[in-house]
């Protein structure tokens, strides 16, 4: 009988994929590029013969599926190991090289930088242990066997990791400006107009990972930021359009001779707009980014497009010249009516981290081989009706493995899709599938940004929420994880937070839908949440004194006794009593943090409010 081992693969660099974005595009297509090649890695593996346990052996690892395979694999093979994992470095690699040949082929690059980079961008950390049997799989009594084995030697090769130096490839070539840590590959008289076709500014700089992230795959198939930003907006428009269909060929007719001239095949893309077609395509009412319909956008494009015709030849010129045209003309549309009655869009949009909660748990407490290919078979149908739940409530998935999930979403639709992905994985995992005493649940963070601030900074702001979310910083246990928890990130301003379980009395979701409810239909000032946070300052003093809870109660109710809603009445007494109790509970500081999210939410809401139902709009 062939000795059986147990394997263990992880791929990277994660940093260099995913971390490392400031573009939509740069997220969208290194969770794309980290996907494959660990599909390519996977599928090698069970081609050989070894035995799949993550990802699952039901995945559809050929390429391009829907599937998405996490970075770390783990799986029983026979035979040689090193052999196993050599080859499945192997696959990955020459995904990579294919992959990112077919962004070679698009542009001119300096090829001596390229070709140094191109294989030193993968990085692989393997382990593996001898099963004497299969019953040493999840060994829970020997920390030298089996899986926990597996992951302290995977884990001790990481911080042993090769370093190999890297060779000089040319003197004065500027980094990476995602990163810093590669040189270049763009040449160093590149036309400002091919560097706005990859979106960079006149200082950036893209390595060889930065490039085919920003160019690889169809541009037409990832959502800009700036497209969920304006959904709220766009979807009131399209009521509007219902009843007014000259209304909406004016509006779509601007947009559709702003993309025929700069899509020219002999035409210089100046990149002023983007076509949106993926996602199935649920944009279809204005399949555009939609950028231009900020009057702050246009003004700084019509800026850049003078400071773009210096220097340039005619052709180029010429181009800019009606491109300005096209601008005017849709400053004009806006300007007139129906358009000049509705309120500006709001320009904040929403990015979803998610992470399931007592996985390692779970999966140590089911030791054996069935059961954990069994929660991998539930979590990757997870992870399959992850993107649908997503694109229900108008949002774009980047990101769905196992029990993680990535999302941008329109601001208005944030806070119900994470109930239902909280929802869908705790019914995948619900406890009596696999006869354990250990309920998962999904941890969701939520960071609201400005669509301007970049990528990276805008996933720093959600991973933040998520581990947030995540409460590990709590004292008490029990009430840490299975929560949701806010970040949002004003232009101007500092950061306001909120956290609350899924399972509390008043559940997370609902806790805030009431609270916007109340600033959408003028039920509290508009200033209370800030005249809160003052009254909890001067407060503070008394924070440890014994009957602070009671006290600020009072303080409260005092308050609310002296305030007026925006039609002149007194705040009503349910409400009042729901914000004295609230304080109560959780203290006046965090309640006017509450409050003061909850209107930035309300603002970003208020004009899908009153529509009939999300279903009926189909911007």
């Amino acid at each position: 009988m062939n000795q059986a081992y147990l394997v263990t693969l992880s791929i990277g660099p994660v940093q260099d994929f995913i971390a490392a974005a400031r573009r939509t595009r740069d997220l969208w297509f290194g969770s794309y590029l980290l996907s494959e090649v660990s599909k390519a890695a996977a599928l090698s593996f069970k081609t050989a013969g070894a035995t799949l346990i993550f990802p699952s052996p039901e995945s559809d690892l050929t390429i391009d599926s829907c599937a998405n395979v996490g970075n770390k694999l783990l799986l029983i093979a026979t035979g040689q190991p090193g052999e196993l994992i050599a080859a499945a470095k192997n696959a990955a690699q020459n995904r990579w090289r294919e992959l990112a040949g077919q962004i070679n082929q698009k542009l001119v690059l300096n090829d001596t930088v390229w070709q140094h980079q191109i294989d030193d961008v993968l990085e692989f950390f393997a382990a593996w242990v001898a099963l004497e049997q299969l019953s040493d799989y999840g060994a829970q009594s020997n920390e030298q066997k089996g899986r926990k084995r597996l992951e302290k030697l995977l884990n001790a090769r990481k911080n042993t990791r090769n370093f190999v130096q890297n060779r000089v490839v040319g003197d004065g070539i500027p980094k990476s400006s995602l990163d810093g840590l590669r040189e270049s590959v763009l040449p160093l008289e590149t036309k400002p107009w091919i560097k706005r076709q990859l979106g960079l500014s006149d200082g950036e700089q893209l390595d060889c990972c930065g490039v085919v992230k920003r160019v690889g795959g169809n541009s037409d198939q990832f959502t800009p930021l700036s497209r969920l930003a304006i959904d709220p907006w766009l979807r009131y428009v399209d009521q509007l359009c219902l009843s007014d269909i000259e209304f909406k060929n004016q509006f779509v007719e601007v947009y559709d001779s702003l993309l025929q001239a700069f899509n020219d095949l002999n035409a210089t893309n100046l990149g002023l707009v983007s076509r949106v077609k993926g996602n199935n395509n649920i944009y279809q009412f204005f399949p555009y980014d939609g950028q231009l319909l900020y009057d702050f956008r246009r003004q700084a494009e019509t800026d850049s497009l003078n400071r773009l015709s210096q220097g340039a030849d005619e052709k180029v010129k010429r181009d800019i010249t009606n491109a300005q045209l096209q601008l005017t003309k849709i400053a004009k549309i806006l300007a007139s009516k129906p358009f000049n009655t509705l309120p500006p869009p709001n320009p904040y949009v929403a990015i979803l981290v998610a992470d399931g909660d007592r996985m390692g748990e779970l999966l140590d407490s089911m030791a054996t081989i069935e059961s954990h290919q069994t929660i991998s078979a539930q979590l990757a149908k997870f992870a399959t009706r992850a993107p649908e739940t997503v694109r229900t409530f108008r949002g774009h998935c980047i990101y769905a493995g196992g029990d993680d999930v990535l999302a941008i979403l329109p601001v208005d639709q944030a806070i119900q899709c994470a109930k239902q992905l909280a929802d869908d994985f705790k019914q995948s995992l619900i406890v009596n599938n696999f006869k354990a005493d250990i309920q998962p649940t999904l941890s969701v963070g939520i960071g609201i940004c400005h669509f301007l601030m970049p990528m990276g900074e805008q996933l720093d702001v959600a991973r933040r929420a998520e581990s947030l979310a995540k409460g590990n910083q709590i004292q008490v246990t029990a009430n840490r994880k299975n929560a949701l928890a806010i970040l949002v990130q004003p232009r101007s301003g500092a950061e306001i937070g909120f956290r609350e379980r899924w399972d509390n009395v008043i559940p997370a979701d609902v806790l805030l839908r009431n609270w916007i409810q109340a600033h959408q239909t003028d039920l509290l000032p508009s200033r209370f949440g800030y005249q809160l946070r003052e009254l909890s300052l001067a407060l503070a003093w008394a924070e440890n004194e014994d009957n602070y809870s009671p006290l600020i109660t009072a303080e409260t109710a005092r308050l609310l006794q002296r305030k007026r809603t925006p039609g002149d009445k007194p705040i009503n007494d349910d409400l009042a009593q729901a914000i004295c109790s609230r304080a109560g509970q959780i203290g006046m500081r965090r309640l006017a943090d509450e409050l003061i999210l909850t209107r930035h939410l309300a603002k970003a809401c208020y004009l899908t409010a009153n529509l009939p139902n999300r279903d009926s709009a189909h911007a």
